[in-house]
């Protein structure tokens, strides 16, 4: 009776434990069917269905040339990007990965929303591939996945000429803080101008973090300074209101990020080892705003390269102790810096060769603990002897 109910709840936990590696989730998209060449909008990325979900990478392409990537901006679900997170806007290639360090998620969660910008005008596709993934603890989860198909109508903006900043019909609008759209900044108060080709009547502002706003306060004059107080993308909206009735308005994107890579801890692969012997020290930062831009490794307080892989090769170091310090940059030239050892040693390992031999290399490379050593056994083998000596005496004189 006994094994017969231990049967039945070690069915129950089967099925349970098969239940919860079942999990489906589907991962959607949410985009406008319509936008205008200049437009930025956003496309919202879902998973609904997740079981424990503490990892996704999401692999896709969208249509290059009729919009761009311009960032993209986790939720709190997954609020640290991933290495290896890279977009292509010449191919139209994406690779998003992000991961919790708090707990699993389970039910439905927005994951990302990435905003682009329309190029001219097309039809637009954004798409993953078969390749992208919700795991949880390594145990892959992921069900449908999502197209989005977006049609970019109307005239592009006509060229302005020599200009500082995007131009919408008789209205520039410009930035001496943060010039350059695809450039991110450590700047967080942003300062705004405008110019417009005719007279015009009022002219409405907004700054938040929505690609078309339509919150806008009147401003004076021809400049207006507003303050990011969180990091990531933010919008400058300028509406000129003209004395004939009509208008352009032009949303200006500003990238901040004042917040330095998170923890960098670089990792050598052999902390004692070899001059022949291959080594390598490896590191890898994450950045939740601009993302890595690249790192500094330098070796005994010396430069050696700037690279924006996460590894570098150790050779060519004399024996004895080395530090290695890694400096990781983002985007907007934020610095986290992290430090490791290692020791270069006299001396080799040989592979087929008894112990004793690598022992006596070793030994012979390092003159000063051969030697202390060898002082240490003489002293004992003399101490050994003369204790010895004693006691033979002082057995002697007891039987005297």
């Amino acid at each position: 009776m006994k094994n017969w109910i231990a049967g039945i709840l070690i069915a129950l936990a089967s099925l349970t434990a098969n239940a919860a590696y079942a999990a489906t989730a589907n991962v959607t998209l949410t985009a406008p069917k319509e936008v205008q060449p200049g437009q930025m909008f956003q496309v919202v990325v879902q998973a609904n269905g997740m079981q424990n979900a503490d990892l996704i990478r999401l692999n896709g392409t969208f249509t290059p040339g009729v919009i761009e990537w311009v960032q993209a901006q986790p939720y709190a679900a997954f609020q640290n990007v991933s290495p290896g997170t890279t977009v292509n806007n010449t191919t139209g290639a994406f690779s998003f990965g992000a991961y919790t360090l708090s707990d699993a998620l389970t039910g439905n969660a927005k994951l990302v929303a990435v905003t682009f910008r329309a190029l001219k005008t097309g039809t637009a596709t954004i798409k993953f591939d078969a390749t992208s993934k919700v795991l949880s603890d390594g145990v892959e989860q992921t069900g449908t996945l999502g197209t989005a198909v977006i049609k970019v109508t109307g005239s592009a903006p006509e060229a302005a000429g020599a200009v500082t900043g995007p131009t919408v019909g008789m209205l520039t609008v410009m930035s001496p803080t943060h010039p350059d759209q695809n450039t991110w900044y450590a700047n967080d108060k942003v300062t705004i101008q405008w110019r417009t080709e005719k007279p015009f009547k009022t002219v409405n502002t907004a700054f938040d973090r929505i690609p078309s706003s339509v919150d806008y306060q009147k401003t004076a004059g021809t400049s207006a300074a507003f303050v990011a107080t969180a990091d990531g993308i933010w919008y400058a909206h300028v509406r000129a209101i003209y004395q004939d009735g009509t208008s352009d308005k032009v949303d200006f994107l500003v990238r901040v990020d004042r917040t330095p890579p998170h923890q960098l801890e670089p990792v050598v692969d052999q902390t004692l080892v070899p001059p022949s012997f291959a080594n390598a020290v490896r590191f890898a930062a994450t950045d939740d705003a601009s993302g890595i831009a690249f790192y500094k490794v330098f070796i005994d307080k010396k430069f050696v390269t700037s690279t924006a892989a996460s590894a570098y090769p150790l050779t060519g170091q004399s024996v004895g102790a080395h530090t290695i310090k890694v400096e990781a940059y983002d985007r907007a030239g934020n610095m986290r810096t992290g430090e490791t050892s290692y020791q270069v040693i006299a001396g080799a390992i040989k592979v087929g060769v008894p112990f004793w031999t690598c022992a006596c290399d070793y030994l012979a490379g390092c003159w000063f603990w051969a030697a202390l050593l060898l002082f240490i056994g003489l002293f004992l083998i003399i101490w050994s002897r003369r204790r010895a000596k004693n006691k033979s005496a002082n057995s002697r004189k007891q039987k005297w």
